[in-house]
């Protein structure tokens, strides 16, 4: 049950922290765990060969605003959801334009605020607008869309946020839960993300299948009763990934690489996938460079008002490929341009490890590709990207 494994999760953390830390300590490897050593002198690396970019160019067909999401179906064609222009892009595997989905409005198949893309197997095309708390199906084939359904949340299970896939019974949509007033509750015990099944016809599950601790911010309150919140510098937050070719979901917070493969009918963990791997330690420079990003003085005092952590999260995300391999985007702190990202086989050993330029994202990996998107280092405009595997 959900409660009886939230109560495993909380008693398990300080053994996890302490058997991490011992690990860590003496260098040695147990089933499951890689340490630092090991993967810097004996893991592969694999090459990641660009395949096409759209969207840093002023050439380029299209031009994005804010890319939030973006998935791939059985052809190769990329739906890229666009937040910024409320619409979702077609393009083939090299990258030229199918079409769009939808548009702004709030008719069917239109978006306010649409979040995240997730194709079936099938090759359907759910999108979810989180402001709209609405979920629209497009067609496989002339990708028109088919039908809407809401997935409405509260104040008690939570908002909806992201689509995390979909199956026979419905789909997965992850809850969080909004801020309150930090004067009222303790608000680092009191917020907790939440995976609901929620049908085709909206009807949400009395109980969610999983919940993890939110992302850490800092929530204050005005005189007037506002409430404003931003996030902790070198704060931790959950990473929630569902993988359709398995059937189960996959998660992990960011304090260490420690990721639950979870069943999705009960929430029991199955099983763990650590690595011993040592976060990066958090400097003096580190610590200036995030002051220097707040022009408030008021902002500045509530940043050094509250404990930050002593190093960096372990990883920035992670994505399950088709083949259930998990591809880890490790924290890597200024200066370093690229990125490391581990790759960890079904077991959970430390199988590969490939580089990429620091502010790329992989989304999805399939087959032999991986697609991605980015923000330009030198304009900032946002773009896709895709690699192929060799």
């Amino acid at each position: 049950m959900v409660s009886s494994e939230l109560f495993r999760l909380r008693q398990a953390r300080s053994v996890r922290l302490t058997l991490l830390i011992f690990l860590l300590i003496m260098g040695c490897k147990q089933s499951g765990t890689t340490t630092d050593l090991e993967y810097q002198t004996s893991v592969r690396e694999i090459n990641l060969t660009e395949i096409f970019r759209m969207g840093d160019s002023e050439g380029d067909v299209v031009l994005f605003r804010e890319i939030s999401d973006l998935d791939v179906n059985s052809r190769g064609d990329v739906f890229v959801v666009d937040a910024g222009n409320k619409s979702v892009h077609a393009f083939t595997e090299e990258g030229r334009v199918l079409r769009d989905l939808g548009r702004s409005g709030r008719g069917p198949g239109e978006f306010v605020g649409p979040s995240s893309v997730y194709v079936t197997k099938s090759d359907s095309v759910y999108i979810l607008d989180r402001i709209l708390s609405r979920v629209s199906v497009f067609d496989p084939e002339t990708l028109a869309v088919l039908r809407t359904f809401s997935v409405l949340g509260n104040y008690s299970v939570g908002l909806p946020s992201s689509l995390l896939g979909s199956g026979e019974r419905g789909v997965l949509i992850k809850y969080i839960t909004p801020f309150v007033d930090p004067t009222q509750f303790a608000t680092e015990e009191f917020r907790y993300d939440k995976i609901y099944l929620v049908d085709f016809q909206g009807n949400r599950e009395t109980d969610p299948i999983l919940e993890v601790l939110a992302s850490d911010f800092i929530t204050t309150t005005s005189e007037r009763g506002g409430i404003s919140a931003q996030r902790l510098p070198f704060g931790r937050s959950p990473v929630v990934r569902y993988n359709h070719y398995n059937g189960y979901l996959y998660s992990g917070r960011n304090s260490s690489i420690d990721i639950d493969l979870v069943s999705v009918p009960d929430g029991s963990t199955i099983k763990s996938f650590q690595l011993a791997i040592s976060n990066m330690p958090i400097t003096e420079s580190d610590r200036d460079s995030v002051l220097s990003n707040f022009s408030s003085e008021v902002q500045r005092e509530r940043v050094l008002s509250v404990e930050w952590p002593e190093s960096y999260p372990a990883f920035e995300t992670f994505v399950v490929s088709d083949d259930s391999y998990i591809w880890l985007k490790r924290t890597m702190p200024s200066p370093s341009t690229n990125a490391e990202w581990l790759i960890m086989d079904k077991t959970g050993e430390l199988s590969a490890i490939a580089y990429l330029p620091k502010e790329v994202i992989i989304d999805v990996v399939k087959q032999d590709r991986a697609y991605g998107y980015a923000k330009d280092r030198e304009s900032g405009a946002p773009y896709v990207i895709s690699f192929k595997i060799d």
